[in-house]
């Protein structure tokens, strides 16, 4: 499934069509029916349980949980996220991160949730949007990214029922230029519940937990600046395969291999756009009597 619509509030955002299906491995794409209302223009995340049986979408209108597919969705009181993750093997448990500093857990496959234990500093710089991610090796552990004070990052140990503060953004910043409202994205290695990437404007790797973390990318260097989503290659291992995928402002990217990003000077990013049509045109204007239209991306 795919979700489509910039919901973070950026001035050039574009509106959804809702949600699309596919059935062949993304050969073709054919949209929710259920999906084409207002409802769904803006949609942020999709999670599905590990069982298959349940998908949980985040648009920008609240939670919404479907048991049939996607041909009927009914909204979930409670929160109104940005993110949204199952448990990696138990389908009853989810994480979801808002808009206000909120983590929000459930343990009915996402019919019910309740706001999890995180407190956040009394200062007020930033959005305070949040991201979250299990630590698929241990997913006991979950981490959650905060949008405050140049980015604060709180891990669980109890599931995502409370959080203690891990790193705070005072020697490195890790959303610069006070834009993590709109570029955050969180990835944690699926083998190592202690590798982390966080991306803001740049990218940053922790190997300790989230206690400290080194910068691995410029906005001037060979990965695009504005990250907004992190996913590993089908048959990651962490070993014989170590690559990843980056989604950004720029397109879609390759980490070759996750061993070289550990400083600025051996990270290495290979840019994956040729024929992919994805360009964002921000304005266009056509011609009624020659049929033409000229387009800015």
């Amino acid at each position: 499934s795919a979700g489509r619509g910039e919901g973070y509030h950026n001035a050039d955002a574009m509106r959804g069509a809702g949600i699309f299906k596919s059935t062949n491995g993304g050969t073709t794409w054919t949209q929710l029916a259920s999906t084409a209302n207002a409802n769904f223009y803006y949609v942020l995340r999709l999670a599905i349980s590990p069982d298959g049986r349940v998908l949980l979408a985040a648009p920008a209108s609240g939670l919404f949980r479907s048991t049939d597919g996607g041909t009927t969705f009914a909204r979930v009181a409670g929160p109104v996220p940005v993110d949204v993750d199952f448990h990696p093997t138990n389908a009853a448990h989810a994480v979801a991160g808002d808009r206000s500093g909120r983590v929000w857990v459930t343990s009915d496959a996402g019919m019910t949730w309740v706001q999890a234990a995180l407190t956040l500093p009394a200062s007020t710089g930033g959005s305070r949007r949040v991201e979250v991610a299990y630590a698929r090796a241990t997913p006991d552990i979950v981490y959650a990214v905060v949008d405050r004070n140049g980015g604060l990052v709180y891990r669980s140990i109890d599931g995502g029922a409370t959080f203690a503060l891990v790193f705070a953004s005072e020697t490195i910043t890790l959303l610069e230029n006070g834009q993590g409202w709109y570029d955050l994205a969180l990835w944690v290695n699926p083998r190592d519940g202690n590798d982390l990437l966080v991306g803001g404007v740049n990218l940053y790797r922790s190997l300790d937990g989230a206690y400290t973390f080194t910068q691995v990318s410029t906005p001037y260097g060979e990965l695009h600046a504005d990250q907004h989503v992190i996913v590993e290659h089908p048959r990651f291992d962490n070993a014989a395969t170590r690559t990843l995928f980056i989604g950004n402002d720029g397109g879609v990217y390759k980490v070759p291999d996750l061993a070289l990003l550990t400083s600025l000077g051996n990270a290495r990013y290979e840019e994956l756009n040729n024929n992919l049509a994805v360009t964002q045109f921000y304005g266009a204007a056509g011609n009624p009597a020659t049929g033409v239209i000229v387009g800015g991306t």
